[in-house]
């Protein structure tokens, strides 16, 4: 009997990996985006990527489609990380016929040549890529490269290599047109920087290869591994992001350089967001050389995890130290990539930034603060990510009054708000001291540095706090407390009936033994175990008395229990803010008026100062 199914139905049929309603629609909302992106260069005349979207098409509906071509292909079943392998090579694919296209357009040579270069690296990398993902289709390349691990982390790796092959073009072709090239671009290079830069480029593009390979994925991925390399790693990493800061304000000095390279507002826009990215670096080195539990451990330990619910813990358990490293490599170096490989070219970056310009007016001053708002943005979604989980922990009501206090204390709160509060400083006050190269004066911009360093940090504290500790921390109190109190209500209830119903048998007993139901020809053996009742049921009623005592008790304590621990374990956050923030306020005055104003050479060449005047100057300067 012939098929009466509509075609739809059948191919439908035919396309879908399993019965779930993702793996259903994922290959057809492939091949839409396929065929509509491949319509769209018809109609543009684009006979390149027609034909290289085509040949992606045929692919898909080959290895998805066509179920024997598929398994002895693939070696198995079509899946989602099939799909995942096939969507990454129509991107390479389609990415490299346009940087092909580019470079046949390119000058070899003179001041665009530079261009050239990173371009054909660019497009060395991305055809390794393309090679890698076909491969990957082929059990034995899923063996030998990362084929067995969740496809989102595989996303993430793939990720960092297009952004390191980005870099590294950046950097190598700049290089090389200076090597090739040196009567084009005279000007000074400075080569410890450029030595410093060039390794820390190939170290991310090197360890972003190895993370390719299962063997090394594996062996990267172990905590002490891991923690032994951060140790070694991000402190080096740190010096090369604090030179980068310094080469780019001393070469702002030479503005005749800037202009000759066209990179004034590249390095305005990377002086803005270079804050963030030290203070990323820098607490990460923080935290391996302070403990060697991880990053996941400090941030998503089992204590939180055993508490959340079953499918987010289960995900969550997946995450492990060197996945919490990629995704922050992600949010730190994707703007910056995109800034200096494209420029800003496209105009999201300077849309948004100025978007923010003008509904922040009040806080941002210049679109360079913008983009490091807009930086940072991430990394605060991230931190407030993570005290929404400790705030649904500590929100529900089965959690007692000792696990709820004992989470507070281990729980790295106080630790995700300090952050908070100083990705904000980096991002706005201290992004507009590199941007403007000068240091605050107390006696001009006092007024700016009581908002911005010292009201606003302490708005976040307790806004933070209060909306994703405090509330959630007595939220949870208050609903347990209401448990427990009917729970040991019903308690006492149960305990006084059968204390009850014990006393009426020992008042039946009392009676039966006083009344001499029992006559002298009673059985002795009966006597006996009349007596032995009596002291049975005395001994019951002792224990339910003890219980009745221990739910009492259980009951005043529940009375005296308070949502003090909460506030106490935050409370030491505002001493911190303050005791940390005056002194780097005061060190700063001193040193502007030390060093850039030569007030200490004044001092020196004064000869007839002396210790006390010595000293109340230094207070007057900091105006304690």
């Amino acid at each position: 009997m012939a098929d009466t199914q509509p075609i739809t139905q059948r191919f439908m049929a035919a396309v879908k990996i399993s019965e779930t309603p993702v793996d259903r629609l994922l290959v057809p909302i492939l091949l839409f985006i396929g065929v509509s992106y491949g319509a769209i260069q018809v109609l543009e005349g684009d006979w390149l990527e027609v034909a290289v979207m085509g040949i992606g098409i045929l692919l898909l509906l080959s290895l998805a489609a066509i179920r024997p071509v598929g398994r002895r292909v693939l070696g198995e079943p079509f899946a989602r990380k099939h799909a995942a392998y096939v969507a990454f090579a129509w991107l390479h694919s389609v990415v490299l016929a346009n940087l092909l296209r580019t470079l046949a357009v390119t000058p070899a040579l003179g001041k665009d040549s530079t261009i050239y270069y990173t371009l054909l690296i660019v497009i060395v990398a991305f055809v390794i890529m393309l090679i890698r993902v076909l491969a990957l289709l082929t059990p034995p390349f899923q063996r030998i490269f990362i084929g067995r691990i969740p496809v989102w982390e595989q996303v993430l790796v793939a990720l960092h290599e297009i952004i390191a092959a980005g870099l590294l073009a950046s950097f190598a072709g700049q290089l090389l047109v200076r090597v090739f090239q040196p009567q084009v671009f005279t000007v000074r290079t400075d080569v410890a920087y450029t030595v410093a830069l060039g390794l820390a480029v190939l170290l991310y593009y090197g360890g972003i290869q190895l993370m390719w390979i299962q063997r090394w994925n594996d062996w990267l991925s172990q905590n002490h591994i891991w923690v032994r390399l951060a140790r070694v790693v991000a402190p080096v990493t740190l010096v090369i992001v604090s030179m980068v800061i310094i080469t780019q304000l001393a070469g702002r000095v030479d503005e005749r350089t800037l202009c000759l390279l066209c990179e004034t507002n590249t390095d305005l826009a990377i002086l803005a967001i270079t804050p963030v990215i030290w203070l990323v670096i820098f607490v990460v080195t923080a935290l391996v050389y302070t403990s060697s539990v991880g990053l996941r451990q400090r941030f998503l330990p089992d204590l939180l995890l055993d508490r959340l619910p079953a499918g987010i813990a289960r995900s969550l358990r997946t995450v492990s130290d060197m996945d919490m490293l990629l995704i922050l490599g992600i949010l730190a170096t994707v703007i910056p990539a995109y800034l200096l490989l494209l420029g800003d070219s496209v105009g999201v970056i300077g849309g948004l930034s100025e978007q923010i310009v003008d509904q922040g007016s009040a806080l941002l001053e210049t679109s360079e603060q913008a983009l490091a708002l807009l930086f940072a943005a991430p990394f605060y979604v991230l931190l407030v990510g993570l005290l929404l989980l400790y705030a649904t922990v500590l929100s529900r009501p089965s959690l007692s009054a000792h696990d709820r206090d004992e989470l507070v204390n281990k729980l790295p709160v106080g630790i995700l708000i300090i952050l908070i509060i100083t990705l904000y400083l980096f991002a706005i006050p201290f992004s507009r001291v590199l941007i403007e190269g000068e240091l605050p004066s107390l006696s001009q911009d006092l007024g700016s540095i009581l908002i911005f360093n010292v009201m606003i940090p302490l708005l976040l504290l307790y806004s933070h706090y209060f909306l994703l500790i405090r509330v959630p921390y007595g939220r949870g109190q208050s609903r347990w407390r209401v448990n427990e109190t009917n729970r040991l209500a019903t308690q006492l209830g149960s305990v006084n009936q059968r204390i009850d119903n014990l006393n009426g048998e020992l008042e039946q007993l009392d009676r039966l033994w006083h009344n001499g139901t029992f006559g002298a020809d009673l059985d002795p053996v009966q006597r006996l175990e009349m007596l032995y009742r009596y002291v049975q049921i005395n001994g019951m009623r002792d224990d339910m008395n003890m219980q009745r005592l221990q739910v009492v008790a259980e009951r005043q304590q529940l009375t005296e229990v308070s949502e003090t621990p909460v506030a106490i374990a935050v409370a030491r956050l505002p001493i911190r803010v303050v005791s940390l923030g005056i002194p780097v306020l005061l060190a700063i005055q001193v040193y502007q008026w030390a060093i850039l104003d030569d007030g200490l050479r004044e001092i020196i060449l004064n000869p007839n100062l002396t210790v006390i005047e010595f000293f109340r100057t230094i207070l007057e300067q900091t105006q304690f």
